[in-house]
């Protein structure tokens, strides 16, 4: 029989910061959207480590690792309203590398991104995201399906 432990009295609550560089391409070719997003992140924690979680793309990191994840996806409208109301869906691929910790994630699947207005107040172009994904590579979820909920927005100071 394998034991496992239970107690988690070695996990420790520390703070991180990281430096983020974010590069984004997006086309638009008639009804399909092109996007390719590239995160490149350097972390900083002041715990003793020797692993801490990120809860942004769930992975193990070390203290100064750098981080680099891919994400390209090609959406098509399903729908378009007035005012910029807009349905976009299609598939997606992410690939996430953390280099010290020597994680690799690749996943696969399908989005959804709704636009219901074009403004509410000073928030413009909310939008809800829905992903439908599944884990090609990944030290402990390979081979799961997961759900991915998400809301934003673009802020004007007017």
């Amino acid at each position: 029989a394998i034991k496992q432990k239970s107690d988690r009295n070695e996990e420790e609550a520390t703070d991180g910061h990281r430096i983020l560089f974010q590069p984004t391409l997006q086309a638009k070719i008639g009804p399909v959207y092109l996007r390719n997003q590239t995160d490149l992140a350097y972390y900083f924690f002041s715990g003793k480590g020797p692993y801490f979680l990120d809860l942004e793309y769930y992975t193990l990191l070390k203290d100064r690792d750098l981080l680099v994840s891919n994400e390209t996806s090609m959406l098509f409208e399903i729908w378009k309203g007035s005012r910029n109301r807009i349905l976009l869906a299609g598939p997606y691929y992410e690939v996430t590398r953390a280099r010290d910790a020597e994680i690799t994630q690749q996943k696969v699947g399908i989005a959804f991104s709704f636009t219901p207005w074009d403004t509410i107040g000073m928030l413009d172009k909310p939008y809800l995201q829905i992903k439908l994904g599944y884990y090609l590579e990944d030290p402990d979820r390979q081979q799961q399906v997961y759900l991915l909920i998400g809301m934003g927005f673009d802020l004007h100071l007017r």
